[in-house]
């Protein structure tokens, strides 16, 4: 990492959220498990959980304004949405953590802390899980591109990215859809904001591969906790790992 802590635009600090400790243990040993686009959609439509599931994951959905269907029975006209996905896309491995640059931290009396209110953190304990990994994003990224271009025959292409939350049915996204690009995987509904969403995309096709897990190595600046610790967690951001304070 930059020897430089105070360049904001390097340092990015990453939390996750784990519903079992095992799972925290997997991701602070750089394992990686990679859900797909089609299990947060399924999420949303099988479970009515749009906490963490989100129907329109990678998807376009234009409005018609001329197209209705007709109840005949009611005489009710509904609007038809058009909704475009590429098949392929329910075989790519995507990673969610949340991720604070350096400004978007609490900073007080010489240290920082996450900005979450009791409410918040509650939510996420309920929703993603109460045993938490931090860790800093260029640890990540480092070992990313060892594992995707060193350890096997075939280079897989790979992005680890911020969300950038919009209009999924604008203008703007269908473009950024039709290129092609895996950019548009990097794209939710505006209200998912909180989540303040970084994402890992990978461009394998998981359901095939021998194992679900991204086995990356081991993530040198990762540390552990529970998520009721996030209350009154403080923290000094050094080099390559970060410093607990008491109270």
């Amino acid at each position: 990492m930059n020897k430089n802590i105070n360049n904001k635009n390097d340092c990015i600090v990453l939390l996750k959220f784990c519903k079992e400790k095992q799972y925290a243990k997997d991701i602070f040993d750089g394992r990686l498990y990679g859900n797909t686009i089609e299990f947060y959609k399924k999420l949303e439509d099988n479970y009515n959980n749009d906490i963490q599931g989100d129907s329109d994951e990678v998807t376009y959905k234009e409005k018609t304004e001329n197209l209705h269907l007709l109840n005949e029975k009611t005489a009710l006209k509904t609007k038809i949405t058009k909704e475009y996905r590429y098949t392929d896309d329910d075989k790519i491995p995507v990673v969610c953590f949340m991720g604070f640059k350096i400004e978007e931290l609490k900073y007080e009396d010489g240290h920082y802390s996450f900005p979450f209110n009791d409410n918040e953190i509650n939510l996420f304990k309920k929703e993603f899980g109460e045993y938490c990994v931090m860790c800093y994003k260029e640890d990540i990224d480092v070992l990313l591109k060892e594992y995707c271009t060193n350890r096997f025959e075939t280079k897989y292409d790979y992005n680890f990215k911020k969300i950038t939350y919009m209009d999924m049915s604008s203008q703007e996204y269908k473009e950024i859809f039709e290129s092609g690009t895996s950019e548009r995987f990097f794209y939710k509904n505006t209200k998912y904001s909180y989540q303040h969403e970084y994402r890992i995309v990978i461009g394998m096709d998981i359901l095939n591969s021998e194992s679900r897990y991204i086995e990356i190595g081991n993530i040198k600046s990762a540390l552990r906790f529970n998520a009721d610790k996030l209350k009154e967690l403080k923290f000094i951001l050094k080099e390559l790992k970060f410093i607990l304070l008491d109270d």
